[in-house]
Formats: structure tokens, sequence, C-alpha cells
């Protein structure tokens, strides 16, 4: 039997001692039910040999492509400067995530990292707003280093493509 994606990520985390609570998005019923029969089928049905190997391969193979460690809980948030953190870091990595993923030339990303800049996905949130002020730094449960992270996804993105663009963009 073929297990989905969500019996293979919850099978696992069951398995699994330090984790003591998950929390999980469920967008219709049938979500719910099936994380429901997963959790309760799961003593009589627990992860083989290959099916934990095949969880860690994929593993490592997010850890090796995801360039910065965010997991998107938002606790860095709010910024003062009102920059998405959690977002610029998703677009970021999913760059290097779906590396081959171009349109006319111009990896997605950064078509949507321009939206980002001028509010066009809601707020504005641009990246070279940050000031260094380390609040979201004291309140990641990461502890990462977000001021030199939002520098690098700035210094990629502006210095790349984007910033020769922002004036006439932001005119349109």
């Amino acid at each position: 039997t073929v297990r989905s994606n969500a019996d293979l990520a919850f099978s696992w985390l069951y398995d699994t001692p330090e984790i003591t609570c998950v929390l999980c998005g469920m967008n219709s019923l049938e979500m719910v039910e099936e994380n429901v029969r997963i959790v309760n089928g799961h003593l009589e049905n627990p992860l083989n040999e290959n099916e934990l190997k095949l969880v860690d391969d994929i593993k490592d193979v997010l850890l090796r492509l995801n360039e910065i460690s965010c997991t998107g809980c938002n606790y860095c948030m709010p910024c003062p400067q009102e920059i998405n953190i959690p977002a610029i870091f998703k677009y970021y990595n999913d760059k290097h995530l779906f590396s081959e993923d171009k349109t006319f030339g111009v990896h997605h990303t950064f078509i949507l990292y321009a939206g980002n800049i001028l509010g066009v996905t809601g707020e504005a949130h641009d990246a070279s707003l940050c000031v260094d002020c380390v609040l979201c730094t004291s309140k990641c449960p990461q502890q990462l280093d977000i001021p030199s992270l939002i520098r690098m996804v700035d210094n990629d993105y502006h210095g790349k493509l984007v910033r020769p663009f922002i004036p006439i963009l932001k005119k349109l």
C-alpha cells in the first residue's frame, strides 16, 4: 500500500519521542478524517525500514536545498519595519528548491519578491528596509541571525534583478 505524504509525516512524528505535540493545518473535513485515521491506526501500521529511509532521504534533500532554516512559525513577526520575514525567506528557499522554475529566463521568486516589495501581494515588504534592530532574532526559536539572512536575501534579489526596476515598477 502506498502511503500519503500526510501518513508518512504523521507516522514519523508519532514515532519521534522528542515530539510531544503536533499542530497541523487542515483545509477540509476529509483532511481531519484522514489525520485521525492515521493516528488511530498507527500502532497497527508503523513505518517500515524502507519508509523510514525514504523519510530520512527526503529530510536530507530538504536540509541540503534550503538555504535558510526558517520554519515559517512567524514568531519573528511583526517586524517594526514591516518586513514579512517568513515570506522573503520562503521566496529565497523556493528559489533554491525549485531552481529550474523560470518564466522568460527569470526565476518566479524574483517576480514574487518584486511584487512583495511593491505591495502587489498585500502590504509592501522590502527586505532592504531592515535596520538590524534584532527584535526578530530574540524571538526566533531556530536562533537564526535574521538581520544577516535578510541582508543576504536582499543582496541576492535586489542586486541581481529587482533594484534596477523598482523606480519603474513603482511608477506603474
